[in-house]
Parts: C-alpha cells; sequence; structure tokens
C-alpha cells in the first residue's frame, strides 16, 4: 500500500520534454543523465517523470519492439536515470505519449488517423492560433486507437517498459481523439457497431451523430483502459495518470469523466491565466480518484512554443500556491535543448519557488468547503451552431484555448466560477461522478448543461425536493425544465441582441433595470412559456427590428427594446421544500458589472442564508477553506490572484467562518509566523487579517 500511495505527499514534481528528431547527429549529444538528476536536485524536485518516448516515437531505452534514438548510440539512458532517481531519493515516473507517435505513423501507413477527406495528418495545413501563432499539423504523426495493429504495438511496447524497469508510476500522454478521425479502422468498426456508415455532418440534433459522438468516447476510454490494465497485469502497484487536460475542453477531444476514473489520479498540462487554473484545481479536485491531483505547466512563458523565455519566479509561486490551495501537486515542465542540456536558471528558478512552499506541504489535507457546486456537464461541451457543418475540426491541444474549440457551456461555467470566487462564496466544480453526492451541496449551478441523462435528471429533481437550491440558465433538456419550473421550451430568438424587463414579482432582481429600463441581452434567449404566470420575474423583450438585417433600423448606432413578448425571461419555482430559478440566457458568462450582480442576486434569491464563510477582501484574492477533522483544524488558503506581478500587498480585512459548536483554540498565520487575533458571535469566528502579500495560509486550531 506505501507503493501504491507514493504521490500521497510528493508535492514537488518535474518533467523535461525530450521531443528531438534524430536527423542531426548533433541532437542529444551533449545528454548527460547526472547532469539531468542534478539539475532536478537542484530544484527540489521530489518526483522526475522521465520520457521513455516521444511524440516523435524514438525510444530512449534499447527497444525490441520500437526504434532507438539513434543520436544516444545504444545507451540506455532511461534506465540510467532511474536508477539515478532512487540513489538521489528521487521517485521515478516514465513518460509514454500515445497516439502522437511519427516513427509508428511513418512505418505503418495502415495505423493513421485520416480526416473525413482521407489525409493523415503530417500532410495536413497549419491552423491560425492567433496574430503571432499558427500550430504545425503536419509534424505530428497520429495513429489510431482502433487500429488493432498500433493497439498490439502500443501494449507490446508497454509490456517491455513495464517488466524492464522499476519506476513508481507511468504518466500517458495525449490520451484523447487529435482529430475526427475516418480511417478504415474507425469506418469498420462503426458499420460493425452501429451498422451505419460514419456521419459526415455535424447535427446534435440527430441521433446517429450523438451515436457516433458516444463511440468516439467509448472507443478512447476502451483504449485507455487497455493501456492501465496492461500495466498493472504485471505491476498492480504501479500508477497510472492519463493526459486529461482536456477534460473542459470541446467535444473534439472525445474526453469524458471515464479518463479520469481509469487513472490513479487526475492531472495534466493548462497554458491559461489564474482564472483558469482556478476552475480546473476545483474540477480536478473532485474528480481525481485519488488525492492529490496534479497541475502541470511549462516553466517557460505562455506555452511549450516558448523555448528561452522564463516565467518570472512571482508567476511560478502564484501558479503552484494556486495547485496547493487546493489540495494539488504541482508540475513544472521544461524541454531539453536539442543537443541535450538543460538550462539551470529554470532549476535555480524553480527552487526558489519550492523553498518558500515546501514549507505548508504537512498542511495540505482534508476537506474543501464546498456550498455551491457548478455542474460541468462532459456531454455538453459543444455547440449547437456547430449543426450542419462538415465533420472536419482539429484538435491540437494547443486550440483548446481558442476560439475555435469554445462552447457557451465552458463559458458559462468559468463565468459562475469567477463570480463566485471574486465574491468568497464557497464552491466547488463537479460533474456526473458526483451526482449521488448532491445532497453535499446547498447549491447547484446549472449553466446552459444541454444533456442529462435519466439517472442526472431524477438525482436533480431529488435535490430540490429535498430541499436544495437550484440555478438554471439557458438551455437545457425540455423535459426536466417541465417537470421542476413547468416551463414549455419553445425555441431560440433569432435576434441576437435582446432585453429582459421585470415584472412586478421581479422587482429589484435585475440590477437597475425596470421595465421602461429593460435589462440587456447582447445575445439571443431562449424563448418558452411558463405555466404559472406568477412566479413569473422577467419577461422576453425584442428590439425594434432584427439585428441582422442592416436595411432597417430603429437607431443606428444600436438596437434599442421595443417589441414586448409574452414569453418568459425569468421564472422563480417552490419544488418540494426546496427552490429553483431560470433564466433564459447564461448571464454568468457575460463579464459585466449588471450581470454578476443580477447572477447574485437570483443566488440570493434561491439561497438566502450565509455561506459557510465569507470575506470583505478585494475581489482578487481567492479563499479555499478545508477543513481537516482528524488533525481538529480549518486551514484558510489566502491567494492574492493580481494578474500584474508582482502582487501588490492587501492590507487589513475580515474572514468569517460560520461553525457551529466549536470551541476555537488558537488562530495561526503560518506564513507571517503571528497569531491573529479573532472574534466569536452569533455562532461565527471573524479572524482579523493584517496583511496579505502572494499567499497566507492560516490555521484555526479548535477542541
Amino acid at each position: 500500500m506505501e507503493n501504491k500511495k507514493w504521490y500521497s505527499k510528493s508535492y514537488r514534481r518535474n518533467l523535461i520534454d525530450m521531443h528531438i528528431e534524430d536527423w542531426n547527429d548533433e541532437f542529444l549529444s551533449k545528454f548527460d543523465p547526472k547532469a539531468y538528476v542534478e539539475m532536478l536536485k537542484i530544484s527540489q524536485t521530489q518526483v522526475a517523470m522521465i520520457y521513455a518516448n516521444s511524440h516523435v516515437g524514438y525510444c530512449y531505452w534499447p527497444t525490441k519492439t520500437g526504434l532507438m534514438h539513434k543520436c544516444i548510440k545504444g545507451r540506455d539512458i532511461f534506465g540510467e536515470i532511474v536508477t539515478l532517481c532512487y540513489k538521489e531519493n528521487l521517485i521515478p515516473l516514465a513518460y509514454y505519449s500515445v497516439i502522437y507517435n511519427n516513427w509508428a505513423y511513418e512505418n505503418n501507413q495502415t495505423w493513421r488517423m485520416l480526416d473525413i477527406d482521407g489525409k493523415p495528418s503530417r500532410e495536413r495545413r497549419s491552423i491560425s492560433v492567433d496574430n503571432e501563432s499558427s500550430i504545425k499539423l503536419g509534424r505530428y504523426g497520429l495513429c489510431c486507437p482502433n487500429s488493432q495493429g498500433y493497439r498490439k504495438f502500443t501494449v507490446k511496447q508497454l509490456e517491455e517498459l513495464v517488466s524492464t524497469y522499476d519506476f513508481k508510476g507511468m504518466f500517458i500522454d495525449m490520451t484523447f481523439w487529435p482529430m475526427i478521425c475516418f480511417c478504415d479502422s474507425c469506418k469498420k468498426r462503426f458499420y460493425d457497431e452501429c451498422n451505419s456508415d460514419i456521419p459526415t455532418i455535424i447535427n446534435w440534433k440527430d441521433p446517429k451523430w450523438l451515436t457516433f459522438q458516444r463511440k468516439r468516447e467509448e472507443w478512447l476510454n476502451e483504449f485507455t483502459l487497455l493501456i492501465a490494465n496492461t500495466i498493472k497485469k504485471i505491476k498492480p502497484d504501479v500508477t497510472v495518470e492519463n493526459q486529461f487536460s482536456p477534460a473542459p475542453f470541446s467535444w473534439t477531444f472525445g474526453v469524458t469523466e471515464a479518463i479520469g476514473n481509469i487513472s490513479d489520479y487526475a492531472g495534466g498540462d493548462f497554458y491559461g491565466g489564474f482564472e483558469q487554473q482556478s476552475f480546473v484545481c476545483k474540477l480536478y479536485y473532485n474528480l481525481t480518484p485519488n488525492q492529490p491531483f496534479e497541475y502541470m505547466t511549462f516553466i517557460t512563458d505562455s506555452s511549450p512554443t516558448e523555448e528561452t523565455t522564463l516565467k518570472s519566479a512571482e508567476m511560478l509561486r502564484m501558479h503552484n500556491y494556486i495547485a496547493m490551495a487546493h489540495n494539488g501537486a504541482f508540475l513544472f515542465i521544461d524541454a531539453i535543448d536539442p543537443i541535450g542540456t538543460l538550462d539551470q536558471r529554470s532549476f535555480k528558478r524553480m527552487n526558489e519557488v519550492f523553498s518558500e512552499t515546501k514549507y505548508y506541504e504537512p498542511y495540505i489535507g482534508g476537506d474543501m468547503v464546498q456550498d455551491v457546486a457548478i455542474y460541468f456537464s462532459f456531454s455538453s461541451k459543444l455547440n449547437y451552431n456547430e449543426n450542419g457543418t462538415k465533420a472536419k475540426i482539429d484538435t491540437n491541444p494547443a486550440l483548446a484555448s481558442s476560439k475555435v474549440l469554445k462552447y457557451t457551456h465552458l463559458d458559462s461555467v468559468l463565468g459562475a466560477s469567477k463570480i463566485l470566487k471574486e465574491n468568497h462564496i464557497p464552491f466547488g466544480v463537479i460533474s456526473k461522478n458526483q451526482i449521488e453526492k448532491l445532497s453535499d451541496y446547498k447549491v447547484l449551478v446549472f449553466s446552459n448543461v444541454l444533456f442529462l441523462n435519466k439517472e442526472e435528471q431524477e438525482k436533480i429533481c431529488l435535490f430540490v425536493e429535498n430541499g436544495g437550491s437550484l440555478y438554471v440558465s439557458g438551455e437545457i433538456p425540455e423535459e426536466l425544465l417541465e417537470k421542476i419550473f413547468g416551463i414549455k421550451y419553445l425555441g431560440i430568438t433569432k435576434e441576437n441582441v435582446t432585453y429582459m424587463s421585470p415584472t412586478a414579482f421581479g422587482a429589484g432582481l435585475l440590477y437597475e433595470a425596470d421595465r421602461d429600463n429593460p435589462f440587456a441581452i447582447r445575445n439571443t434567449q431562449v424563448m418558452a412559456v411558463a405555466k404559472d404566470s406568477s412566479k413569473v420575474m422577467a419577461k422576453l423583450v425584442l428590439p425594434y427590428t432584427d439585428p441582422n438585417d442592416e436595411t432597417m433600423f430603429a437607431s443606428i448606432h444600436s438596437n434599442p427594446p421595443g417589441i414586448k413578448t409574452d414569453y418568459d425571461s425569468i421564472v422563480y419555482k417552490e419544488f418540494g421544500k426546496g427552490k429553483a430559478i431560470w433564466i433564459s440566457h447564461p448571464i454568468e458568462k457575460i463579464d459585466k458589472i449588471p450581470h454578476k450582480k443580477t447572477f447574485l442576486n437570483m443566488i440570493k434569491k434561491i439561497y438566502p442564508d450565509s455561506f459557510s464563510f465569507s470575506s470583505d477582501v478585494s475581489q482578487v484574492v481567492e479563499l479555499v477553506v478545508f477543513n481537516q477533522t482528524q488533525s481538529s483544524r480549518y486551514i484558510i488558503n489566502i491567494i492574492n490572484e493580481q494578474d500584474n506581478l508582482p502582487a501588490v500587498p492587501v492590507y487589513d480585512f475580515k474572514v468569517i467562518l460560520n461553525i457551529k459548536g466549536i470551541d476555537i483554540i488558537k488562530v495561526t498565520s503560518l506564513t507571517y509566523n503571528e497569531k491573529l487575533k479573532f472574534t466569536e458571535k452569533d455562532e461565527c469566528v471573524e479572524i482579523y487579517i493584517p496583511k496579505l502579500d502572494l499567499f497566507n495560509m492560516i490555521v484555526l486550531d479548535y477542541k
């Protein structure tokens, strides 16, 4: 059991990218395993993830199943690094790339993925990401997990690795669909299982297209499970971590909760900002089978494409603190130079970071305090406006944050996350994995959730009937909308500028809006009618003309409200013992004060009581609280998440915990090594915080 749990107290981790070609004899000519491990020691890393192969496909061990990288001249550098790690008390893990394998792609044409036009990946064009960069799709040779030949090859390579070397775990990279594959293997499998050809047009209203997408997910899960079983059949104690970074990204990747379930712990690499990381950490915290989850990011600025521009120490500290504050491990990635040398600056910089943060490691753990649950639906990672388009969408991970792969559900849950974080409301991000535990939460937030199966719908209804509070926005399955709210769904407005006019019952709900000055939504709305008109809080108002018609308008610069309708925009409902509210557009995704305030008003409407903690601190500060019942203490993590670093200190604020029936012994700031003043009243404790630089961990000990 101890071997299985190597990860439980290992928070400082590293991966060195070695995606190096071999056409130049100088490549890897200066690689030195001792220097490699010495760099890890400098950084104070505890866990070393070591390349066994790479996207290029060449192996770094003397393989009998593939081709060894010729520039290392037969030297077993993988085995040498593993041995050296043990000598230096480092935990060695193996990195193995699947699906992305140029050598396998070039040597076995029947293993290749093909797009809808019959083109393999290395014959496809580049895609522009922004004004400065593009993704070179032709660099990557993609192999299909449905190819029996490729599956057998992967199994043989893994068996060889696991049988030969004594490492503690494996990271399986690229466990997702890099494209919508139309290779012969996929075509045959879909026909055999569904008695149909693969559909060529995206249509989320078409059962055949939905079946194909569910098959893509099923096939990927099966391939991932095959890998895990292959490893654990030989060495059951070796941990398996699958690349889970596509979890929040588009349907095209084919990634569901199952990829996380097949792992011993959830982990993946991300390159967005602090808002993205906060959301991902909460998603991973609730998804991971075991704690801690793993948050990875490059030490170079922005993305792996940056070679020599390092993130600042302040930025790396922030990333590490956000991961740690959510009970996560932090893994930094650095890329080796083609000749085989490493940049010592990277490891000295991480030494600065880890030297500071390792002090807090004994205090990590417990149960995260989560009153509000944002529901993340893996089945709703799509846009209906894709309907009717050709099934040719590229899913390179570098596109994940671009508009190409954005969808309303993600924008909405990210918006809800930001508002709750800014207002210091305790929340988490859950998925279908937590469907049996909805009663643990006080409020559920369902933002533009397009698909919910029968079990999910039943559990949601039961949650509200038993006294829970439910917020629903935008589109949701019609049967659930009608059952809870008594609302009839009638479609979507053609107008992409719309308004909401408050009723007498809804007065004060829409921030600074009234009947003469309705609430603006620069987007479409759901058209719906509630059976009980007395519970309608706002009505849909349309502009005088269709904003898409440039030949006719009321005001040349804008589209002011002009047509009152009989459609309902906000409906409140008492359902069983609980309360629920529905709004016809997910306003939480609109980053404007009126829309944020209105979202909060609706949360307060369905849950007027106090939350487990609150604070008067600035909105740029995040609070994450854990209850460690076995140690009789609360851990309060406070992070100053300013985008412009170094962060400006924040002074003199309070954190209020609603803790009933607990005798407090003391409150201590570990960061500043000082006892903090606190007062107890009305079953609450108010803690006075004199200063916050970047991070402050506070321990509240109780009897």
